[in-house]
């Protein structure tokens, strides 16, 4: 009876340093499953921020998604509208080529009609030097005229001096008729140069009547070329116009380029923002497995979002994600090259432009150049038509002097015995032969002949006087004769009248039915210029739409392109950022490796002392229950009711202590004192005696009322020792939180009350 108590009181104290260690080893726990709670509760509070941020930036990044299709949309409307104004410029540069071909032709016709003019002013230099001619021979033909009427009047006064002796000299009159038939000769001559030179004079009424045509051509092309300088005035004005718009769109330019730099600025704040949010997730945090794996999701998810369009979405996979970022790359620089070709195309359509301005400005000049031109000819024409209006006043003096010398030369005949109707019909060469030829008679003395044969017979003289009779009706037949011929010369020039007015009337005719045809070719080309015209200011009109178009398309393809450049840049920070999160998923995905790894072994720890936890707290129920049988037997034994007792330990150990002094007061010699003592800590005094203080059991204590058994404080201090150096390589966080709740675990070892030692060994 004596041996199991003491073994029950000995096994008693492990049972409870076993519980109290199993106890602040659970406390330990809660307050690691805490301090990780906390954590938890952090990181999810900074997870619920990022991911407020990732919103945002999905927001925006959707906003420039939309912004990019809404880009596109305007690029391709851009392109359309480029390859109408590529039509329209075709079609502006054909109509300038075929405009060039009719500036040619009009070059042409003006080039034809200056050698026409040329040859019009050589012919002129040449009727000018023909006149001349004809006026130096007019002045050598008055001054024989002037000599043969000195001549005429020595002649005369010859023969009246030697009218007895010369006329019946045969020689003499031979030589005289000789002389007259080579006068006669010589007016026949003077008489075809005469009509040579009507011929000429004719042929040069012709001349200046083409010259007058040709004048009035000069003066249609000039019509033509003030026309043209309207249209050019039209077409400086619209220009102008042109200019004015394209000033307008400059300052518009200018006004959306500080819109531009005030975005620029924008997405630069907001680039900061964004760096500032990468340089915070760059920022190593431990994360558990299943937060990395999330913000990874969440990133791909994103990531995706932004990439993906209506036409083609994007799923939240590594391949998905790096084949739409190819595809956008792809079609980036597709749309680079595209833009590249349009402003090729712009520059192409502005020197076309430019040539076609200069062009127009040559045409300027050449009609400028022409119109100086044709100011000389005008000039040129006023002088000839004055020379001409004084070469017919000369002409008019020539015949009137003509008329004169003629009546003079009939005078003249009259006096030497020719008749007068015949004088009268015989032209002016042939009359002064024949003045010659009786002048020449009358010096070589002929009619001295007559009067010698008159004296000599009488029958001669009534011959004579027959002959004169003769003569007379020959004169008077002559003269009637004269007359008839006279008649038909008149008749002959009536009908040659007549004709001529036939002739006239036809050419009149002809003249007006060509003038007809000419001048409804005029108003068909007149038509036709308007037409022309018309369309031409149509064409500026749409030139002028079409620069203000490409001017529009030039902003737009500048805000394309720095569109473009904005993508490039956002694309390069995105791909850098890319980059940054790829580094950070791998260090964070090398960190949740060594997190698993850590995780797996501290598993793998805590379910090793979880079953030892487990078996420790079952030898604790059993402990425990052997703990209760034993009270109670010790209850029974000393004749108290455990179960109806308040504190059952108390009163238990104060009914052992009375009946120890009853004890010891009844058997003295039985008590034994102790000797020393193990552990030098301090001994509770229930009953408040003097007894002295108990032995106390090496390597264990005795729990008060409620307190279970625990470990004693060097196996702690060993398993805390054990369980610092396996967590030393995975996490020194975990160690140096832990201390403080062992630290607490041993003042409550401390604090606790002091557990009463008793010898069992004296029962």
């Amino acid at each position: 009876m004596e041996v199991s108590p003491a073994k029950a009181s000995a096994s008693q104290p492990s049972e409870a340093d076993s519980t109290r260690a199993k106890r602040e080893e659970l406390a330990t726990l809660k307050s690691k499953v805490e301090e990780l709670c906390e954590k938890t509760l952090s990181q999810e509070a900074e997870i619920g921020a990022k991911r407020a941020l990732i919103s945002r930036l999905e927001q925006e990044n959707k906003q420039l998604d939309s912004r990019v299709v809404a880009l596109t949309n305007e690029n391709d409307q851009l392109k359309k509208k480029v390859t109408e104004q590529e039509n329209r410029i075709n079609s502006l540069v054909g109509e300038d080529l075929r405009k060039a071909t009719n500036i040619k032709d009009l070059e042409s016709q003006v080039k034809k009609e200056r050698d026409n003019v040329e040859e019009l002013r050589v012919r002129l230099s040449q009727q000018t030097v023909e006149r001349e001619r004809f006026e130096h021979t007019a002045k050598k033909a008055e001054e024989r005229l002037e000599h043969f009427v000195s001549q005429m009047t020595v002649i005369f006064d010859k023969y009246a001096e030697q009218s007895a002796l010369d006329w019946k000299d045969d020689k003499n009159l031979a030589q005289l008729l000789s002389q007259a038939g080579e006068i006669i000769g010589e007016n026949l001559n003077h008489r075809g140069k005469i009509q040579e030179l009507s011929d000429r004079i004719r042929q040069k009424d012709i001349q200046l009547a083409e010259r007058s045509r040709a004048v009035d051509l000069l003066g249609e092309h000039i019509s033509k070329a003030a026309v043209a300088d309207r249209e050019t005035t039209n077409l400086a004005e619209q220009l102008q116009y042109s200019r004015d718009n394209e000033h307008a769109l400059e300052r518009r330019l200018q006004g959306l380029t500080h819109e531009l730099m005030d975005s620029e600025v924008r997405i630069r704040d907001l680039e900061r923002q964004l760096s500032e949010v990468s340089r915070e997730r760059s920022a190593p945090r431990p994360k558990s497995w299943d937060s990395y794996g999330n913000e990874l999701t969440v990133f791909r998810e994103s990531l995706a979002a932004i990439l993906s369009t209506p036409l083609y979405p994007c799923c939240p996979k590594e391949v998905d994600i790096k084949e739409q970022t190819r595809r956008i790359v792809s079609e980036y620089q597709e749309q680079k090259e595209l833009n590249s070709r349009l402003e090729a195309r712009l520059d192409d359509a502005a020197s076309r432009l430019a040539s076609f301005q200069s062009l127009k400005n040559d045409m300027q000049h050449q009609v400028d150049q022409l119109e100086r031109e044709n100011l000389s000819l005008r000039d040129r024409i006023r002088r000839m038509e004055s020379d001409q209006t004084a070469c017919e006043v000369a002409r008019e003096e020539r015949r009137a002097d003509r008329e004169k010398f003629c009546n003079y030369l009939r005078k003249v005949a009259s006096k030497v015995k020719i008749d007068s109707g015949v004088a009268g019909h015989m032209e002016m060469d042939e009359l002064q032969e024949a003045i010659y030829t009786r002048v020449c008679q009358f010096v070589s003395g002929e009619f001295s002949l007559l009067t010698d044969v008159q004296a000599t017979s009488d029958k001669i003289n009534g011959l004579n006087r027959r002959i004169k009779q003769l003569q007379d009706q020959l004169s008077s037949k002559q003269i009637q004769l004269g007359l008839w011929r006279e008649k038909a010369a008149k008749l002959e020039e009536q009908v040659s009248d007549l004709s001529k007015l036939e002739t006239d009337v036809e050419t009149q005719k002809a003249n007006n039915e060509r003038s007809s045809a000419v001048a409804r070719r005029t108003q068909i080309e007149n038509g036709r210029l308007r037409d022309e015209l018309t369309r031409l200011r149509a064409e500026l009109l749409d030139l002028s739409d079409s620069k203000v178009k490409t001017a529009s398309i030039e902003e737009e393809l500048g805000k394309l392109s720095k569109a473009n450049e904005e993508l490039d840049a956002l694309r390069e920070r995105q791909t850098q950022k890319i980059e940054e999160l790829r580094s950070v998923i791998e260090q964070q995905e090398s960190e949740i490796k060594d997190l698993e790894n850590t995780s797996s072994r501290t598993e793998v720890k805590i379910s090793e002392e979880l079953k030892s936890t487990k078996d420790m707290l079952e030898q604790l129920r059993r402990s425990e229950k052997e703990l209760n049988e034993f009270r109670s037997m010790v209850g029974r034994l000393l004749g108290l009711d455990v179960d109806s007792l308040g504190v059952p330990n108390y009163d238990i150990i104060q009914k052992l202590e009375c009946l120890v002094a009853c004890h010891h007061t009844t058997n003295p010699d039985t008590c034994t004192v102790p000797v020393g003592r193990s552990n030098k800590s301090p001994v509770r005094d229930v009953g408040r005696s003097k007894e002295p203080p108990r032995e106390r059991i090496p390597g264990g204590f005795l729990a008060g009322p409620g307190v279970a058994r625990a470990k004693t404080k060097e196996a702690w201090d060993s398993f805390d020792g054990k369980r610092s150096r396996s967590r030393t390589t995975s996490n020194l966080e975990f160690n140096s939180n832990a201390e403080r709740p062992r630290t607490t675990a041993k003042m409550n070892v401390s604090s606790s009350p002091e557990p009463i030692r008793k010898d069992l060994r004296r029962y």
